[in-house]
């Protein structure tokens, strides 16, 4: 199997950074205000450290966490826009019907392992709410359970594609899934 390179430089370039932000929700500010907090707390870090030569020591532990939290609560502009990785080769070959009994499959088990994982943070959050940070005087009890509610709506969200899936015809399902496929090799 080789590649045909000036079909993925054409593919590539199609795909290229725009201005458009259309696809921004209400539901993506709080990743957004989360990636310019890190910002701050980064810019903060840099500055003391290599301007001022004093750091702050506060300063990477938060920027840590908060790229933790910023991890989970992206995810769920990932979901939710169905930007994720996913492999489409074997969808583009196979017959609508097994098309949306794949994806079935696909949602399904993502909707139990985001609730597993939920779940488990919960239970995680439970158990740290007595431990603190080291350099903050914040319970760690508060970095899981943003996991936890990002982990939540992730799930809700993933229901509600599986949802989507099994209530419409196996020809539109795979008709979705070939027109999102960018790139075949």
């Amino acid at each position: 199997m080789t590649l045909d390179t000036e079909r993925l430089k054409d593919d590539f370039a199609e795909a290229e950074m725009s201005d458009d932000i259309s696809d921004i929700s209400k539901a993506d500010i709080p990743a957004l205000l989360i990636f310019w907090a890190l910002f701050a707390i980064v810019l903060a870090q840099f500055f003391t450290r290599y301007v001022l030569n004093n750091s702050l020591g506060w300063t990477e532990e938060a920027a840590r966490y908060f790229l933790v939290v910023l991890c989970f609560v992206g995810a769920i502009t990932g979901l939710r826009k169905g930007s994720h990785i996913a492999l489409t080769f074997l969808h583009q070959r196979m017959s609508p019907p097994k098309v949306k009994a794949a994806l079935s499959v696909v949602h399904a088990g993502s909707s139990l392992f985001l609730g597993y994982a939920a779940w488990f943070t919960v239970e995680l959050a439970q158990r740290t709410s007595h431990q603190k940070m080291i350099s903050l005087n914040i319970s760690k009890a508060y970095l899981y359970s943003l996991v936890a509610a990002s982990l939540f709506i992730m799930t809700i969200i993933s229901l509600q594609q599986l949802w989507r899936t099994l209530t419409r015809s196996a020809q539109e399902v795979a008709d979705e899934v070939n027109s999102t496929a960018t790139v075949e090799i």
